[in-house]
């Protein structure tokens, strides 16, 4: 009797995984797809949830969430925030672009054959609406080389902060309760 039983339970399981797994996995996806750019949903995930650096064209690293191989053969950074607000942030755009250059000067054998596009996609996670994809331009390698640049400027003294873009910005940096120019805490005061 017992033999049976395991003997049943293997063939369930066998059945299960050659079907495809759990059937709400397969909905999940399929419904995740729909909302995707055709380019992604008929492209290959080649990434997640990995890290990787490169020294080119500065010490650079970047967590990405996916990375998805086009149809015609590029590769493309997609990183998942979750927010009501459908738009790209100037932070957006800069982490994005260096996910694009660890992509371009990091990547390992295998991926090194694909070209990497110039620009990527945002997957905006909104609570009871529907997942949206946002495509912007990645910003190019001599651009973060330049914000590299400033930042270690800015840390070493060498080079004066500019006043935020706007208060939104002020309310994440680290050096906000020493800034004179803090964007968020005058704007509140006003």
């Amino acid at each position: 009797m017992l033999t049976l039983l395991v003997l049943t339970l293997i063939l369930v399981a066998g059945w299960w995984l050659f079907r495809g797994g759990d059937p709400s996995t397969r909905d999940y996806e399929n419904s995740e797809r729909a909302r995707m750019p055709d380019e992604l949903a008929r492209g290959r995930l080649m990434i997640s949830e990995t890290y990787w650096r490169t020294d080119v064209p500065r010490k650079l690293g970047a967590r990405f969430d996916q990375v998805f191989l086009t149809p015609d053969g590029r590769l493309v950074p997609v990183d998942t925030k979750r927010r009501r607000r459908t738009n790209v942030t100037y932070y957006d755009q800069i982490e994005v672009s260096v996910q694009g250059a660890v992509l371009r000067h990091g990547r390992p054998g295998p991926l090194r054959r694909y070209d990497v596009a110039h620009y990527g996609y945002l997957r905006v996670v909104r609570e009871g609406l529907p997942t949206v994809y946002l495509r912007f331009d990645l910003l190019t390698d001599g651009e973060l080389e330049s914000l590299v640049d400033r930042y270690h400027g800015i840390q070493s003294g060498a080079v004066e902060p500019r006043v935020a873009r706007s208060p939104a910005m002020c309310r994440k940096c680290a050096y906000r309760a020493d800034c004179p120019t803090d964007v968020a805490r005058v704007a509140h005061v006003r």
